[in-house]
């Protein structure tokens, strides 16, 4: 198997419109200041992860992450239809996205 060419994916991603952040191997964040930062394929190690930026940087894309798995059972009858529903293998629907023109983040807690 050969190895991933996380700079092809990175190109793949910048060309459907969506702002990259390079990751630290292994981890769930960047190395960098990352917010103000645009990033190219270049500036991906062979051995860095991926993400995208949400919001207005990548066509107000956003991700409804449902952390809690009450929240992941109730969704379907709360949140409206989308097109794209993914998640981890221990979560598979913990992920909705939608296009929100002028959204502003806004972080729910309560549940524990």
């Amino acid at each position: 198997m050969s190895p991933i060419d996380i700079k092809l994916i990175a190109k793949a991603y910048i060309e459907a419109g969506w702002a990259v952040v390079p990751l630290v191997k292994g981890e769930k964040k960047a190395n960098t200041k990352w917010q103000s930062k645009i990033y190219t394929p270049d500036d991906f190690a062979s051995d860095a992860g991926i993400a995208g930026k949400c919001g207005e940087p990548s066509g107000w894309q956003v991700d409804v992450d449902l952390d809690h798995p009450y929240a992941v059972v109730i969704a379907p009858f709360f949140l409206p239809d989308t097109q794209l529903i993914h998640g981890r293998p221990g979560k598979p629907m913990s992920h909705w996205w939608y296009t929100c023109v002028g959204i502003k983040t806004r972080q729910f807690t309560g549940l524990k």
